[in-house]
């Protein structure tokens, strides 16, 4: 059985139970062998399935997003860190908010695009940036400019993903001159995320979706009815969204409780 999943089954065409059940059937006739049941070859499939094996069927993303979590990870303390500014990560989501503005005239309504900073140790949320314009070096550097300027510290370790702005000469060049050690995960290593994630979830269910002219009703376009365009109801510029995002931030998120810590973000900062 062991042969025929190898030869048949961990490969990437990704044949049907039936067929690769026919080899081993055939496989065991000419052997003299009585062939196991369908069910004890499907028991025998799944006890046997390696993180190895499924990314040669599956690929390697879906592979990691079934293996189990780290546990010797050189770079496991990137989700936590050992003291405060000892790890951080920055990231970018798009909000699920519609923002409006002029431009020649013509009132255009667009999604920004929000990049956090946290803290992974007490997920607090040292910088933002909101922008119309797609995630760039120009986002990353203004959201640690909003940070050097408010701290006047640095960090010991900053967690970027696979995004080509954290990849850039400027940036790469930059990092070092302020002693900053980057630490780059992989994009298809769904188990070795930062905590950065939380807050990105955080401010979109309990602040995006309360906001007029939230895009909800965009997740299926097909099905919207043309009268609940979240765009007919866009109300916000980007300054006052600013606001209401700092707001949230301050008054908020760092002020109530974070799951097992029991202490909200300015509880363990302070």
């Amino acid at each position: 059985m062991r042969e025929v999943k190898e030869q048949y089954w961990d490969e990437g065409n990704k044949k049907p139970f039936p067929q690769v059940y026919a080899f081993l059937s055939a496989a065991c006739d000419e052997l003299g062998e009585q062939t196991p049941g369908e069910d004890t070859f499907r028991k025998f499939l799944k006890e046997n399935q390696t993180e190895k094996s499924l990314a040669k069927r599956e690929g390697i993303k879906v592979a990691h997003s079934n293996a189990p979590p780290l546990i010797d990870d050189p770079f496991r303390e990137m989700k936590k860190g050992l003291f405060l500014l000892d790890q951080t990560a920055i990231d970018h989501t798009q909000c699920n908010v519609f923002c409006r503005f002029t431009y020649m005239s013509t009132t255009i309504k667009l999604r920004p695009w929000i990049t956090l900073l946290t803290d992974s140790m007490s997920r607090r949320v040292l910088a933002f940036y909101i922008s119309l314009l797609r995630p760039s070096k120009v986002n990353v550097f203004m959201a640690m400019r909003r940070f050097l300027i408010e701290y006047g510290l640095v960090m010991r370790h900053l967690g970027v993903d696979g995004g080509p702005e954290f990849d850039s000469t400027a940036f790469n060049q930059w990092l070092p001159s302020l002693k900053v050690h980057k630490i780059r995960r992989c994009s298809y290593k769904s188990k070795g995320g930062t905590k950065v994630e939380r807050p990105n979830k955080v401010i979109t269910d309990c602040l995006f979706h309360f906001l007029e002219g939230n895009s909800q009703q965009t997740e299926y376009v097909r099905a919207m009815d043309p009268k609940l365009d979240p765009r007919k109801n866009a109300i916000w510029t980007l300054p006052r969204l600013y606001q209401i995002v700092d707001f949230f931030f301050k008054e908020i998120y760092h002020k109530n409780s974070i799951g097992k810590h029991g202490q909200s973000p300015d509880d363990i900062w302070n």
